[in-house]
C-alpha cells in the first residue's frame, strides 16, 4: 500500500504521522480543513498532495487511487466537542460514515479509525477495562465516537478492512504542539510557572500514549493483512500504566529540574471521567514491544527538551498557538469561521 490518504493530517497527531510516513516512502495525500495549519512550533516534511477541504465535504473525487485511509479528523476531545454539539455529531459521526461509505463504494483496501477511551467515561471498576466492556460516553465528543464505531464495524468486511484503535491521552512533542491535553499540560505548567494544577482531586485515572508509538502502529497496521480482524475495535496505551491524574502530575514534578509545587483545584465541573484500561488485546494481535510505561520518564524529558528548545512560553502555552479551543474562538472572533464552523469565503 503506497497512496495513504491521512484526514486531519495538519493536526497533533496527523503532523507527527504525516511526517513519519514520508520518511518511509509512502504517497501522502493530506486531507484537512486547515483550522490549525498555521499552528506550527517547527518545521514538517513537505507534502506534495494536501488537500484543505471540510471532511463534511468529502466526495468521490477526493478518493482516487487511495489504497489506505487513516482517519483522524475529528473535533478531537471532550472541550472541542461541548464547542457546539451538533456540529461535534456533524464532523465526528455523519461525516466519518460518509467516508467510510465512500470509501467501500470505491474498493479502497483499508480504513483505520481513530477512536477515543472517552468512550468508557466514569468507570467505578477497578479491573480494567477490556473493549468488550461497558461504555458510558458522557460527553458530545465521546457519544459521536461511540455511534460512529458502532456503525463502523457494519461497514467493515473481509474486503473492505477496518480497524477501529481507541487510543490513550496522548502525549509528546508535535510539528503542531498541544497544550490541551495532561501530560503536554502538566509538563508546560512546570516549565514556564513552576507549578502543576489540578482541575480535580487527582483520583481519576487517565491511561496515556506516547505519540510516536501511535503514529509507528498505525504504520504497522497499514503494513499487515487484518482480514481476520477487520470490524474490531482495539485499546492503544502504556501497557500495566493506568496512573491516576494526581501520579501524573508527581512523574512530572519528579522529572522536573525545577522545585514544583503541584495545586490540586478539585473543580473539574462536569469532566469526571475516570477509567482503567487494558492494553491486552494489542499487544497479543501485534506483539508490540513499543507500549512499555517505562517509556513515560523518557517521554516527559522529551517534553521540557521541547519546551525549551523551541520557545513555547505561557503565552504560547496558554494561547491559541497550541489551545485548540481558544484557536477556534479565535477564528470565530476574527470571523474567519462561522458558527457552523466554516470558512467565511
Amino acid at each position: 500500500m503506497k497512496n495513504i490518504l491521512v484526514t486531519g493530517n495538519l493536526g497533533y497527531i496527523g503532523s507527527v504521522l504525516t511526517d513519519y510516513l514520508i520518511i518511509r516512502g509512502y504517497n501522502v495525500i493530506g486531507y484537512d480543513c486547515g483550522f490549525f495549519k498555521n499552528c506550527k512550533i517547527k518545521k514538517t516534511n513537505k507534502i506534495k498532495n494536501q488537500i484543505i477541504k471540510d471532511i463534511r465535504d468529502i466526495s468521490e473525487q477526493d478518493l482516487k487511487n487511495i489504497d489506505c485511509i487513516v482517519h483522524l479528523a475529528a473535533l478531537s476531545n471532550d472541550p472541542l466537542g461541548q464547542f457546539d454539539k451538533k456540529i461535534t455529531y456533524d464532523i465526528n459521526y455523519y461525516a466519518t460514515i460518509k467516508l467510510a461509505k465512500l470509501a467501500k463504494k470505491n474498493n479502497i483496501k483499508k480504513f483505520i479509525f481513530i477512536s477515543t477511551q472517552s468512550i468508557y467515561g466514569i468507570s467505578k471498576k477497578t479491573k480494567e477495562l477490556r473493549e468488550h466492556d461497558f461504555k458510558n460516553p458522557i460527553t458530545a465528543y465521546a457519544r459521536s465516537k461511540w455511534l460512529a464505531e458502532k456503525r463502523l464495524s457494519k461497514i467493515f468486511d473481509r474486503n473492505f478492512q477496518g480497524i477501529i484503535l481507541r487510543p490513550a491521552t496522548v502525549f509528546g512533542p508535535s510539528p503542531r504542539f498541544r497544550s490541551d491535553i495532561i501530560l503536554n499540560n502538566f509538563v508546560g505548567w512546570a516549565y514556564n510557572k513552576k507549578i502543576i494544577k489540578i482541575f480535580s482531586d487527582g483520583s481519576p485515572f487517565r491511561p496515556i500514549l506516547y505519540i510516536k508509538d501511535l503514529c509507528n502502529l498505525i504504520i504497522e497496521i497499514i503494513k499487515k493483512d487484518i482480514k481476520r480482524i477487520s470490524g474490531e475495535a482495539f485499546n492503544v496505551g502504556l501497557y500495566k500504566a493506568n496512573y491516576s491524574v494526581l501520579e501524573l502530575a508527581k512523574k512530572v514534578k519528579s522529572l522536573s529540574k525545577k522545585n514544583i509545587k503541584i495545586i490540586i483545584k478539585n473543580n473539574a465541573g462536569n469532566d469526571q471521567r475516570t477509567y482503567k484500561v487494558s492494553f491486552l488485546k494489542i499487544k497479543n494481535f501485534f506483539l508490540t514491544k513499543m507500549l512499555n510505561h517505562k517509556i513515560i520518564s523518557e517521554g516527559i524529558k522529551e517534553l521540557f527538551v521541547f519546551y525549551k528548545k523551541n520557545k513555547i512560553n505561557y503565552y504560547k502555552f496558554s494561547g491559541p498557538l497550541t489551545v485548540r479551543l481558544e484557536k477556534l474562538k479565535f477564528l470565530k472572533k476574527k470571523n474567519i469561521i462561522n458558527k457552523n464552523l466554516r470558512f467565511v469565503k
